[in-house]
């Protein structure tokens, strides 16, 4: 399995978890699978909120280490198509070069550095959709691709929302 160090100690038994919640076993508002009990939801805030983790529900029990590969999998997929098509919006680049480096920009070092914590995955796939909304933003003063992305990310996992927002502003200031 590619599930090591947090991924393995955590966030499969979290997918687990989450199963769960969804299939109604369990409950997200308090739970004794925490400890000796208590809330749940500050769990799914950061660690499960990903809508990406639906998809646990597609895999039997038992399979939660398959469906880590595959959620790594899908991740870094859209992580490359979100960077396509920023690179298709704002150059003029051949389709060749733009899936060059839209592969490039899905299997850098961050990606799979942070595959142990594969809920910090989401930054790198709404990061380029935020910064073509912002620049949608500069050229209308309304952006909904930009609202849509920067609340996905947020929903997603604010964490890294936060550091994609820092990123934002400083591609502003640059462009």
């Amino acid at each position: 399995s590619i599930a090591i160090m947090d991924a393995d100690i955590q966030y499969v038994d979290f997918f687990r978890y989450y199963r769960n919640v969804l299939l109604g076993d369990d409950s997200i508002t308090y739970s004794f699978s925490n400890s000796f009990g208590e809330s749940s939801i500050a769990l799914f805030a950061y660690y499960l909120a990903s809508p990406l983790n639906l998809f646990i529900l597609l895999f039997p029990v038992g399979s939660e280490y398959t469906f880590f590969s595959f959620l790594l999998l899908m991740k870094i997929a859209l992580a490359g198509m979100t960077a396509a098509v920023l690179l298709r919006n704002v150059t003029e680049l051949p389709a060749f070069f733009t899936l060059v480096l839209s592969a490039g920009y899905s299997m850098m070092q961050y990606e799979f550095w942070q595959a142990q914590n594969i809920m910090w995955l989401d930054g790198p796939v709404f990061l380029p959709l935020m910064i073509l909304g912002m620049l949608r933003l500069m050229e209308t003063r309304f952006s909904l691709l930009y609202i849509l992305a920067l609340a996905g990310s947020v929903l997603s996992n604010w964490y890294t929302a936060y550091f994609n927002c820092i990123a934002v502003l400083f591609f502003f200031l640059w462009w």
